[in-house]
């Protein structure tokens, strides 16, 4: 997950996904020239969200996506959409579900 470059995705939104036994945050994004995905974040917790769609009607631009390893093999995760705000939040696993490319919002 660390090698993934996401800056210039489209972010479509996200949503807490009731299959897992644990609390888990799904995050739909389309990164440039790739296929629609989904990260996947198992136990997520500490969860900030501060957007401002402002005018902007599309989905949310990103400037650059960060993945920190923390203590006891967890995840501090950051989206930075500049001027549109932020998400971030700490996971104790990460994975990427990539979805069919009928699906894009």
């Amino acid at each position: 997950v660390t090698n993934l470059k996401w800056g210039d995705a489209n972010f479509f939104g996200y949503y807490w996904d009731s299959q897992f036994t644990e609390p888990t945050l799904i995050i739909r994004i389309a990164p440039a020239n790739s296929p629609t995905q989904e990260l996947v974040c198992n136990w997520a917790t500490k969860l900030k969200l501060n957007l401002d769609y402002k005018d902007h009607v599309n989905p949310l631009l990103t400037w650059e996506v960060s993945f920190k390893s923390l203590p006891n093999q967890r995840w501090k995760v950051f989206f930075d959409f500049c001027d549109h705000g932020s998400i971030e939040f700490e996971s104790n696993r990460l994975a990427i579900r990539e979805l069919p490319s009928t699906i894009t919002t």
